[in-house]
Order: structure tokens, then sequence, then C-alpha cells
């Protein structure tokens, strides 16, 4: 769970980007406890879930000292975690949604507008220079401005163009929220 779930659409794009996963077939829940991080269902019937404590030190610490594992977590009880699995809420969750319908209809300038506008966006509200509902608002104007462009990524250097455009967008829609 997040505060924009902006960062679960990213991973459903790496998901369907890494391994040629259709978006169709890739679901996302929240898990109120943040135990279960993701669940995997095989062909033959096999389901892998992949759980723990919701702690980073663990991941970051297998990164660091792999192929050992020199961190030691615990889990006490695992009765302690709720195992419930839950849909995101469109109405809660709009930018999510939002991300997703960029990816099935557009192009990759929209994408690298979109993350380039969130993260100026949630730098503003982290600030206090916006309120939490102007994210989505930046973001959404933000994208739909790349999009009127209809800017062509055939290049490193086009990327870097529409992910200064979109920051500089974006932070002259937030700026006009004073």
């Amino acid at each position: 769970d997040s505060a924009t779930m902006v960062n679960k659409f990213f991973e459903v794009v790496e998901a369907h980007e890494l391994f040629d996963i259709p978006y169709e077939k890739i679901e996302v829940y929240l898990n109120p406890s943040s135990f279960i991080h993701g669940i995997v269902f095989l062909k033959d019937g096999t389901i892998k879930v992949h759980a723990g404590k919701p702690d980073m030190r663990v991941p970051i610490a297998y990164a660091l000292t792999y192929p050992t594992r020199e961190y030691e977590s615990y889990v006490s009880k695992v009765e302690e975690f709720d195992m419930r699995l839950l849909p995101v809420e469109r109405q809660r969750y709009p930018l999510f949604f939002f991300g997703l319908e960029i990816v099935k209809r557009y192009g990759l300038a929209e994408r690298i507008a979109f993350n380039s506008a969130d993260e100026i966006a949630v730098e503003y509200f982290l600030n206090r220079k916006i309120t939490f509902g102007r994210i989505e608002k930046i973001v959404m104007q933000c994208v739909g401005e790349i999009n009127k462009m209809n800017i062509k990524i055939d290049s490193i250097e086009a990327v870097y163009h529409v992910d200064e455009t979109a920051r500089r967008l974006a932070k002259n829609i937030s700026e006009k929220e004073f």
C-alpha cells in the first residue's frame, strides 16, 4: 500500500516489460499488513507466494550480501499479519488507473511525463507547497500537455527532452496553486 500507488503502477509496467506478461494478466491487490509482496500462478496450477515482514532492510541486505543471507529478520507469529487481499479502489487511487490507461493507449513520451510529473508533484507536496489532492491533477494535466506535443521517442536525447519538459510543466502547474 502507498499513498498514490504510482510505484505499484511502475511495478506492473516492469512485470509486463521484463517478463512479457500481458497487462490483462497482471492483477494488483492490496494486503493491509504489507506482508504479502507477490503471488504468481504457474501453468501447472502451482501458486508461489512471496511473503515476509514489511522491512526493506531484508531485500537491501540480501542484495548487498548475495548469495548469503546475513540479515536476520523474524516473524514472531503469523497471526500478526493480515493475509487479506483487497482490490485497488479506482476512486482512492486514480493515478494507478491513469497510469494503466497511459501504457495501454499512449506512447513512451506519456509514460516518461507521468513519472516526471509525479516526482515533481510529490516533491511539492512534501515541501507543503501543494495539497495531496493536487498531485493527481498536476500529473494528469502534464501528461495531457505532453500528449498534445506528439513527441516521438527515438533517442536518449528525446527521453531527456520529455523528462525536462514534463518537469518544467509540472513545476509551472504546481506554482499556479499559490
